[in-house]
């Protein structure tokens, strides 16, 4: 079948069609793609790929829109109304919430002007629990086509009664995003917000500070840094696990199970990079699995549970464990020595008949240790008494004689709210702490980061 030619316009269309390019290349002619320096804040959530001219401005039901939303600041006699760039910035100003998220209804429609071509780009949406959007509020959003536009909030209506409640609205494009506008939107702005939907989620207030974003951003990249850190110190080719040093010789090496737990725990392979992912070994069947300690309590935010954990540990041979005839049983592996609760029964102590009450009874405190308290020190020595992992006034509940390390632990358990910027100061400091002191509380610092961190 041929394929039918088009008929030509006529004059009256053809001057519509004239009217309508023209209007569209007033719209589109000033400069879509600004400078660097005058989108720094556009370019961390919105993503300006170019994309197919048939995708411009769809946008799926119920999908979430990533906006840079400008709430307007209002004062007790003033008016809401859109950006007007004659307006001075003493007179509008705005609180900019950046990466708000937005479920849009449909698709944004448009709509011709008969008379003169121009197009009207209209669409609605649901806001998230948070923001209360009013009339002339306006946001920057893509549109498709590598280009930002620039939408005003047309009507606003409360969708229910309850405090948490959220918000229909109508919105209407009224440019492409210049050099211009950004510029005047940037400099009514007296309050810079994040939107961090995770937050939003576990009930907490999801608007951010600068500062606690750009912290959340510096201990994003701390988890990925000693994450990696972690695994050239402390894993093992030979051994195709992490083992530690020790002081009982030159080759003398150790592992830790309780550690190598939480670590397939916390950490999921996709995190590992050019690192072989660290096998559990073993250790002849015993208890280990069975035992709390304060990996579980951390895990499971419960500081009642120290109450039933083993406290203590000690270092013993491998050879104390039973030999199994599996790959990875400790005792033939050649790792020379197990870090083991000291409230626990080895293998070879089970066969001697050695009574659990005894290990018990055997246990002693030492009064003649000095500890500091978190003001004065980050971090102890794990090895400052024979308490696992930290020291014995954490375990005592001593909050005067705890390091700033076991400080913030105390207060994740407690459930208050921890000073972020503390978890930040011990994070920089283990850089320069000593290989036990690495091997132990890297793992503690990782589990914190990924409860404060939302998008780990």
């Amino acid at each position: 079948m041929p394929l039918m030619t088009p008929p030509k316009p006529d004059a009256r269309t053809a001057t519509q069609l004239e009217k309508r390019d023209k209007s569209l290349k007033e719209i589109i002619t000033p400069i879509t793609h600004p400078e660097e320096s005058q989108r720094a804040h556009l370019e961390e959530v919105i993503d300006t790929e170019f994309l197919a001219a048939n995708a411009l401005l769809a946008h799926v039901e119920g999908s979430e829109w990533t906006t840079n939303y400008y709430s307007q600041v209002m004062t007790e006699g003033s008016e809401a109304n859109p950006q007007a760039l004659s307006q001075d910035a003493v007179h509008q100003q705005y609180r900019l919430i950046v990466g708000m998220g937005i479920k849009v209804n449909g698709e944004l429609s448009q709509d011709q002007n008969s008379e003169d071509g121009s197009f009207t780009v209209t669409g609605s949406a649901t806001t998230l629990p948070g923001l209360t959007p009013i009339t002339g509020d306006m946001f920057t959003a893509d549109v498709g086509d590598g280009r930002v536009g620039l939408f005003t909030i047309t009507s606003s209506r409360r969708m229910s009664m309850l405090r948490d409640t959220v918000y229909g609205i109508e919105y209407r494009m009224t440019n492409f995003l210049t050099a211009e506008t950004e510029h005047d939107l940037s400099e009514k702005v007296v309050e810079t917000r994040y939107f961090n939907k995770d937050y939003l989620l576990n009930g907490e207030d999801p608007f951010l500070s600068t500062s606690d974003h750009n912290l959340e951003q510096e201990l994003t990249k701390d988890y990925y840094s000693l994450l990696e850190y972690y695994m050239q110190l402390f894993s093992s080719r030979e051994f195709r696990t992490f083992v530690l040093p020790t002081d009982k010789g030159e080759h003398a090496s150790a592992y830790d199970p309780m550690v190598l737990k939480l670590f397939h725990l916390i950490i999921p392979r996709a995190d590992v990079v050019g690192y072989e992912y660290p096998t559990i070994k073993q250790v002849g069947g015993d208890v280990e699995t069975d035992t709390v300690t304060i990996w579980d309590v951390l895990l499971k935010r419960d500081a009642d549970l120290l109450r039933f954990a083993a406290t203590r540990s000690r270092l013993v041979l491998a050879k104390e464990f039973s030999v199994q005839p599996f790959f990875s049983s400790i005792a033939m592996t050649g790792i020379q020595n197990v870090v083991w609760p000291a409230s626990e029964l080895t293998h070879r102590e089970k066969q001697q008949g050695t009574k659990r009450s005894h290990l018990i009874d055997a246990l002693e405190d030492d009064d003649s240790i000095a500890y500091s308290g978190p003001d004065s020190i980050d971090f102890y020595p794990p090895d400052i008494d024979d308490y696992y992992v930290f020291s014995r006034p954490f375990y005592e509940g001593d909050a005067e004689r705890m390091s700033k390390l076991e400080y913030v632990v105390d207060q994740y358990l407690d459930g208050d709210k921890i000073r972020v910027g503390d978890l930040k100061d011990v994070a920089d400091a283990l850089y320069s702490a000593t290989p036990l002191q690495q091997f132990y509380y890297i793992p503690v610092v990782l589990v914190l980061i990924k409860v404060f961190v939302r998008n780990l």
